[in-house]
């Protein structure tokens, strides 16, 4: 009985929230990415769709990152939905399409993290998406 009155509190309490306290909703197709910018080897910054942006944190460098010529390969496996760090399987290359040579490297992400727009204007423009 206790474990019903909680949850019925929960979902009041949620409900009360005023919109904007309330978790968005994260959730976008892989379609709708559009570019990245990663001011250092553990941060890439994402803009998705019109004016969706996203922090995502890697697990360790990512080295490749800053290489020049450097591009992101996404993958997707079943889904193409992506609503948190689970979702995302990228690599950062330096391979050219047709071309021989080039690395790549798998790039882990642990965290992200959808950004308001006064986080995203206070990303320096050499770094924002």
């Amino acid at each position: 009985m206790k474990a019903i009155a909680l949850a019925i509190l929960g979902v009041t309490a949620l409900a009360a929230m005023p919109a904007s306290a309330q978790p968005a909703n994260t959730c976008f197709s892989m379609r709708e990415f559009q570019t990245w910018k990663a001011p250092d080897a553990h941060t890439i910054y994402v803009k998705v769709a019109v004016n969706h942006f996203y922090r995502l944190d890697l697990a360790s460098d990512c080295a490749e990152l800053k290489m020049p010529g450097v591009h992101l390969v996404t993958k997707s496996r079943g889904s193409d939905q992506v609503c948190d760090a689970l979702d995302w399987d990228i690599s950062a290359s330096t391979r050219q399409f047709g071309q021989p040579g080039g690395t790549e490297m798998k790039c882990i992400v642990k965290t992200m993290t959808p950004m308001s727009a006064a986080e995203v204007a206070a990303i320096p423009p050499k770094f924002r998406p």
